[in-house]
């Protein structure tokens, strides 16, 4: 199955309502996948790093979350978080992966670019970003 079992809810559920025998290899996770493809670390010393969808993010911003992994992001809407950086990863170590990171309003359209392209290559796009407030407070 596609996905991070480790991650994503739906996966282990679905296997065990067909009732049959199964195994789960461990692997690397998406956001390890992400983090070791841009060489950066998910979150800053004495800093958290919380995971969540894109469906939950403006919730858990406006929970006081400011440095986020999300996945699932088909739709996402990142308008308002212009000054925050971003370090994004679609089909993340198949051959068709792709990258890109900077402030949110410098890279977003690259970044939709891209997801479309993986996607049209692919037939489907498994991608993640990682999305933090910029040190100064600003946003």
């Amino acid at each position: 199955m596609w996905g991070d079992p480790s991650l994503y809810d739906g996966t282990i559920r679905i296997v065990r309502e067909l009732g049959a025998p199964f195994d789960v290899l461990p692997g690397i996770s998406a956001p390890q996948a992400l983090a070791a493809q841009h060489a950066i670390v998910l979150h800053e010393v004495g800093r958290p790093v919380h995971v969540t969808t894109a469906r939950r993010l403006r919730a858990d911003v406006a929970a006081g979350q400011d440095n986020l992994v999300v996945m699932l992001t088909a739709g996402v809407d990142l308008d308002g978080f212009a000054d925050w950086d971003i370090w994004w990863g679609a089909n993340l170590g198949g051959a068709g992966q792709r990258l890109l990171s900077g402030r949110v309003g410098d890279v977003l359209g690259a970044i939709e670019a891209a997801r479309a392209e993986a996607k049209a290559e692919a037939g489907w796009v498994m991608d993640l970003f990682l999305l933090r407030r910029p040190a100064d407070g600003a946003a």
